[in-house]
């Protein structure tokens, strides 16, 4: 199974053995203008690589002692990701930012729940994702590759009462839509009756 694991930028700077170029690639996520856009190691530097650079927050604030404003990360870049990423499917996925925790756990996460890769232990662990992130990858994955979602509509329940003394018929009939890629109003009923002591 595919994996993907998000680690802090010193793992990866002191990564210290081989991996196959053609099973894995490397993302690295670095701070503008801190000095750490470019996160170097001789073993990951073989593998395909992303460097890629945002803060980690989920708007904009202002830096302090200028009247600059740091920027969170763009739709642009969540879709640099993601493409980066469907170009090498079926490859592990290395992350890393400054901590291994937001920013980093967010492709991982993304990767998990929309590509179906096994996210590790190692990495879920210290995750806090960065929820922005996370939605623009999600949504400019979603706008060309829509999955199917299943949303409860309503659920009816009724109670008959019965000839055979003591017992009721309860009929609940759960109704669901499923939104389909090219059926967007498709639905579905499922009814159940059964027998309950009264």
């Amino acid at each position: 199974m595919t994996t993907v694991v998000n680690i802090p930028r010193k793992e990866a700077e002191d990564w210290s053995h081989y991996i196959d170029p053609d099973k894995a690639i490397w993302i690295a996520i670095g701070e503008p203008d801190s000095g750490y856009t470019e996160t170097t190691n001789e073993f990951l530097n073989e593998l395909p690589h992303l460097h890629i650079s945002f803060w980690d927050i989920v708007k904009d604030v202002p830096i302090i002692g200028t009247d600059e404003w740091a920027q969170p990360p763009t739709k642009e870049q969540a879709k640099e990701i993601v493409d980066f990423i469907l170009k090498h499917k079926g490859k592990n996925v290395i992350v890393n930012c400054k901590k291994g925790q937001s920013r980093s756990s967010a492709v991982a996460q993304f990767c998990h729940d929309f590509l179906k890769y096994e996210w590790l232990e190692v990495g879920r662990k210290r995750a806090i994702p960065n929820k922005l992130l996370y939605e623009l990858m999600r949504d400019y994955y979603l706008s060309f590759n829509p999955k199917p979602v299943k949303v409860v509509d309503k659920i009816e329940t009724r109670v008959y009462n019965c000839a055979i003394s003591g017992f009721h018929f309860v009929f609940i009939r759960l109704k669901y839509f499923l939104i389909m890629r090219f059926n967007p109003t498709c639905t579905c009923t499922f009814n159940k009756i059964f027998l309950v002591n009264a």
